[in-house]
């Protein structure tokens, strides 16, 4: 086996796009590799805004040889009533090049049918290439938007100026379209945009960096982060490293140096989510602390460069300050113009064409909030929740979310600071957007998780009525997004009230009455709740804790812990047995009113003990349900497998005797139900232990 190399050499790509192409290359090289049965050992790929290389130092040259059954006509078909070959058999014979005597049968449900086999030579590395290049690499990479270019016709995401396939570090004359493989490629288009010969795979990356081009994203990572623990002793600041940043910044230059710019102190005086918006967002870079570990007028930014110059620097200081010119004005003009007016504005503003305005939306939100107020306890003052809710959303219409949509709620919050309107109100407008995904939290004052809850139970309601649920791949509107943040609140609660409470509540805010409705609701939360839990807890586990119940609150989370504690103990399996056995018996039996168990024609031991174990466990366990302590439940469920056991050993339940079966089969119902009060065994996989 021998060492295999490429590279696509193009215009710039965009970070995001060059990561999953080089992601979906070396993914998609090592699939085809594996169909083609070419041995080799799994390579490494490396990538940068204008080219993506895959290097793997042991390859096989060709694909195995192989022997294949080529199959012809049935016996009956292939030769006369004399037994002659037919011309079906002579024409495939002649077209395999076979004769008569190399023939064999195979039966199959039709009768005999012939076969030859037939030696196949494996293909060469060089036309496993061509096929890789063509059906995959250079045709199928998806990229969200691809292009043509000067007259050819294939699409890339931008435009491929060269091609290096090297086996053995000799080339492989791939060809697609215009392009054919060589082993030339150039440096840093800027700083040394010279022809590169390559002419050893293994030296691929260091042949790069005499043309300031370091092809190994790794490296690049690792030479910004030891720059940035220089600067803590150069400059005495600490820059902050925010990973999404810098994963972008790695992924958009061939060589990078750091540097550090300043900017006037005046703007410290602005939120400093704006100043860190403001710089990260718009201006790629990252900002710093000072020695106390408050937010410093520096920042620091990445040039695609191997010497930062003072022009470099200062350019890139007055590109800053525009932009923080520009964060200054918004941020002062909102504070003139105050909240209050554009709380009137919100009927201008579209929420979404069949539910109205934003006007419409919090007028919605205060009154499912007020309404919560009441489920949940909270005893806030109706008047200022209804007060509060148009400021929840007023500063989508300020100037700084309007250049900053990132800010929305953060902005608001200042600014009630700013304007005097009170802590509670400025937590509500910032908090009511938490939590945005599963891991934040979940708003602390009762304002402010009243309106986050009461906002999402508006847009789930409002979406379902509109037309907008969840199908397959598509949500445009975002719900399960928005279902999730429902969830959070929910599961670390404790309210015990059923998930269609709070879609009746919200659908309340339309002024309609629709059950059906109500039921989508609830069967689209609750397939979200199984989504999350299955994140944490086996499916089977999540079906059997969330089958028979809609109060979703963090006593599911316990219970899912404790059904998996339950299916670890060795007598777990024989119980689930039993239970699963019951249901087989009983069918749709277990949804009958069945007659009372009577004592009189219970006649055997066994049908006695369980009818005493049920007896004797039939209010505690109802009482360990009830109490929400589900290990000593499970615990004293468990102490039914044997008895279980003994039952079915002995008991025929379907008697000849009508009344002695009709008195089986309450019993075992009756056991069942209360064995699945908690949570539905049946759903649990019996597993091998």
């Amino acid at each position: 086996m021998k060492e295999l190399f490429f590279e696509i050499y193009t215009e710039e790509i965009p970070a995001f796009e060059q990561y999953k192409a080089a992601q979906f290359i070396k993914e998609q090289t090592e699939i085809f590799f594996k169909e083609n049965q070419i041995e080799f050992e799994e390579g490494d790929v490396f990538f940068t805004p204008r080219r993506v290389a895959y290097y793997s130092k042991k390859v096989s040259d060709r694909e195995p040889d192989r022997v294949e059954q080529v199959f012809g006509p049935y016996k009956n078909s292939a030769f006369d009533s004399d037994g002659n070959p037919t011309k079906a058999l002579l024409g495939f014979l002649k077209n395999k090049n076979k004769t008569v005597e190399e023939i064999e049968y195979q039966s199959d449900s039709k009768g005999e049918r012939i076969f030859c086999k037939e030696s196949i030579s494996g293909k060469s590395i060089e036309m496993v290439l061509q096929e890789l290049f063509e059906k995959t690499l250079l045709s199928k990479i998806p990229f969200e938007k691809s292009m043509k270019w000067s007259t050819h016709n294939y699409t890339y995401s931008r435009p491929i100026h060269s091609l290096i396939v090297l086996y053995d570090n000799k080339v492989v004359p791939i060809t697609y379209h215009n392009l054919v493989a060589s082993n030339i490629t150039k440096g840093h288009f800027i700083l040394n945009p010279e022809k590169i010969v390559i002419d050893i795979s293994s030296k691929y990356i260091d042949k790069l960096k005499e043309f300031q081009v370091i092809a190994s994203q790794h490296e690049r990572k690792e030479m910004i982060v030891a720059q940035f623990e220089e600067l803590k002793t150069k400059f005495k600041i600490t820059p902050i490293i925010d990973e999404e940043l810098l994963a972008e910044q790695v992924n958009i230059i061939e060589y990078p140096t750091v540097f550090v710019g300043t900017f006037d102190k005046k703007y410290l005086d602005l939120p400093s989510e704006l100043l860190i918006s403001t710089m990260k967002k718009h201006q790629k870079y990252f900002y710093t602390l000072d020695k106390s570990g408050k937010l410093s007028n520096h920042f620091v930014g990445i040039a695609n460069v191997v010497k930062i110059s003072s022009e470099i620097i200062h350019g890139n200081e007055r590109v800053l300050k525009a932009r923080l010119d520009d964060a200054e004005f918004y941020y002062k003009e909102d504070l003139k113009r105050g909240l209050e007016p554009l709380c009137e504005k919100l009927d201008s503003v579209m929420f979404q064409k069949s539910l109205g305005s934003y006007g419409d939306k919090v007028r919605r939100v205060a009154q499912i909030a007020k309404s919560l107020n009441n489920l949940l306890g909270f005893s806030l003052d109706p008047i200022f929740i209804e007060k509060t809710a148009p400021f929840i959303k007023a500063d989508l219409l300020t100037g700084m979310v309007s250049e900053f949509p990132e800010l929305q709620g953060v902005a608001g919050a200042h600014y009630a600071i700013k304007l005097g309107l009170g802590e509670d109100i400025a937590d509500a407008i910032k908090n009511h957007y938490q939590p945005k995904t599963v891991q934040d939290d979940i708003p602390q004052k009762p304002l402010s998780l009243l309106f986050s809850l009461a906002d999402r139970l508006d847009t789930l309601v409002g979406g379902f009525i509109a037309g907008l649920a969840p199908t397959g791949g598509k949500d445009a509107f975002g719900l399960r997004r928005v279902s999730l943040g429902v969830l959070k609140i929910l599961i670390e609660s404790s309210y015990n009230y059923p998930i269609e409470i709070y879609f009746e509540e919200a659908l309340k805010s339309y002024n309609r009455e629709d059950s059906q409705l109500i039921e989508k609701l609830v069967l689209f939360f609750k397939e979200r709740v199984k989504f999350y839990l299955r994140n944490s807890f086996e499916a089977d586990v999540v079906d059997s804790a969330t089958l028979n119940t809609t109060v979703i609150n963090r006593d599911i989370l316990i219970l899912c812990k404790d059904i998996t504690q339950f299916k670890k103990d060795e007598h777990s399996n024989q119980l689930l047995f039993s239970v699963k056995r019951i249901s087989n018996i009983l069918k749709e039996k277990l949804l009958e009113q069945l007659p009372d168990v009577s004592e009189e024609f219970l006649k055997e031991k066994e049908e006695i003990d369980l009818y005493d174990w049920y007896k004797k466990h039939l209010q505690i366990l109802n009482q360990y349900g009830s109490e929400k302590k589900y290990s000593l439940f499970f615990e004293n469920a468990l102490t039914a497998f044997d008895v279980l056991e003994r039952f079915f050993d002995k008991i025929l339940v379907n008697d000849p005797d009508e009344k002695l079966k009709n008195s089986r089969q309450s019993l075992l119902k009756m056991v069942y139900t209360l064995l699945n009060s908690v949570a539905s065994l049946e759903q649990l996989v019996i597993q091998k232990k």
